[in-house]
């Protein structure tokens, strides 16, 4: 997979993230914005995601997500509304996390493997030395260098 399309599958991944779910009154949020869908759940428990919703003669008014059903319920009926919307904090704190990530990634690709102890004990018990001599601890139990 090219570092484009890795990058690409990455962000769109992570766009939920920037978003939240919000409680809103239906009328006045419907008169100063124009969300795609509105999440609605009216008195007797039915709930309904409305894609172009709008208020029209005291009515919620939309379509039905995934038919060609239009609903429509009364304001007064309507118990909870919710959009989603964006949320700079979540942002801020996906784009801190990403940042801090990659970060965490270049400084262990640069430095891995300096300073680390890497002895194993061979198949006939004996001490071997794994990564070569310049990554490694080649010292043996007693001091002495690993054959």
């Amino acid at each position: 997979m090219s570092f484009k399309r890795f990058v690409s599958v990455i962000l769109l991944a992570a766009m939920p993230a920037c978003m939240s779910t919000v409680r809103v009154a239906p009328s006045e949020y419907l008169a100063q914005n124009r969300p795609l869908q509105m999440l609605v759940v009216d008195d007797f428990g039915d709930m309904y995601v409305l894609t172009q919703p709008s208020v029209v003669n005291g009515n919620l008014v939309g379509i039905e997500l995934g038919t060609p059903d239009t609903v429509s319920v009364p304001v007064e009926q309507v118990q909870e509304a919710m959009v989603k919307r964006k949320s700079p904090a979540k942002t801020a704190l996906l784009i801190g996390t990403l940042t801090t990530m990659t970060a965490a990634g270049v400084v262990l690709a640069l430095n891995g493997g300096t300073g680390k102890v890497c002895r194993g004990i061979g198949d006939g018990g004996e001490a071997q030395v794994v990564g070569g001599k310049d990554h490694c601890d080649t010292t043996g139990p007693d001091g002495g260098a690993l054959p």
